[in-house]
Parts: structure tokens; sequence; C-alpha cells
């Protein structure tokens, strides 16, 4: 075949379009996932997109054994970005953040009070660190709260686990939908 000449493809008839190449349908067979294991196939496909994290998250010096939460890229970048609240009244920003390489700090408005938002982290944030975070009133009467808070990387999630699902405080497994079964056990 001369360089440059069309390529010669077998073609099918098909009622509804007229000719399709034979390779074009081939390619379509290949996609068709209703078959058994179909679920599966996509909730792999959805957690590999997602790419599922299970990790460890403790109140240093708490006392409280840490929790441990599965995981996407979005909560993962949540980590060290603090959002106050109280109930369900969120602290409203004033301004923009202030983002470096190991902070991030605002100042929000919250209940007639101004707040001064401090997040500090080290460590390898891939894996294994701290995030210190500290919120205080910049009006009087004073009042601080902080907390530091160790993230570890344990591995992929559990099968079947989505974003969100956890093994709490308490031992017991935990869903964004509710609680599991008692007879759940966690994962190591």
């Amino acid at each position: 075949m001369p360089i440059g000449a069309p390529a010669k493809v077998p073609l099918i008839r098909d009622c509804t379009t007229g000719a399709i190449p034979a390779l074009a349908l081939l390619a379509l067979a290949a996609c068709d996932r209703s078959g058994p294991g179909a679920e599966r196939t996509w909730a792999e496909r959805k957690a590999a997109a997602e790419q599922l994290e299970l990790w460890s998250i403790e109140a240093v010096g708490s006392g409280v054994p840490p929790a441990r939460i599965c995981t996407d890229v979005a909560m993962r970048l949540g980590f060290v970005k603090p959002s106050p609240a109280v109930g369900q009244a969120p602290c409203t920003l004033i301004g923009k953040p202030v983002q470096t390489a190991s902070n991030y700090n605002f100042r929000c408005e919250l209940g007639d009070r101004e707040w001064a938002v401090f997040s500090y982290w080290q460590g390898d944030r891939s894996r294994d660190f701290t995030d210190a975070v500290s919120v205080s009133s910049l009006d009087p009467p004073s009042a601080d709260y902080v907390q530091t808070r160790r993230f570890r990387k344990l591995g992929p999630c559990p099968a079947g686990w989505v974003a969100g699902d956890a093994f709490g405080q308490q031992g017991r497994r935990v869903s964004r939908l509710g609680p599991w079964p008692a007879s759940a056990s966690p994962p190591p």
C-alpha cells in the first residue's frame, strides 16, 4: 500500500447507520459492561479515579484513639484547611486566605466576633504529617482553641468503601450514610 493511501477497513452493514467499520464495532463491544461483575468494575474504576486512601487522624495528646477514614483527593486537600463552625453556622471568611508551603491562615466572622485561624503543618503531606490549628478571637473577651492533629496514610481503603466511610474513635465502622453493623471489624 502506498504511503498516504487510505487504509482499507472491512465494513459491516448496520440497519440504523449504514456502514460501520468492523474495527469500531469491536471497540464498542469492548466497552459493554452490562454483564456479571459490571457493578464491581465500575466501582473499581471510580475508586481509581478518586484515588481512595485510608488515613488515620489523631488529636495529639487527647488520649482518644485515632479515627480511620477513607478519603478521596478533595478530602485530603482539606486536611490542612480548617473550617471552624458552631453547630451548622460556619465562620464566614473575611478577605482572602494566605497560604504558603506550610501554612494556611485566614480571618473569619462567627457570632458577631472576628476570629483568626492558623494552620501550620510539618512532615510529608503524602503519607505522615502533623497540623497545628489555632482559632483565636480578635474581639474581647479572648477565646482560643488549639489542637494538633496527626495524619498518617495507612494504605488503600477496604474493598467496597467510599470516601467518607470510617472507623470512628470508638472503633466502630461508621459512614457518611450512617452506622454500619457492629459485626464490621476495623482494618489494621
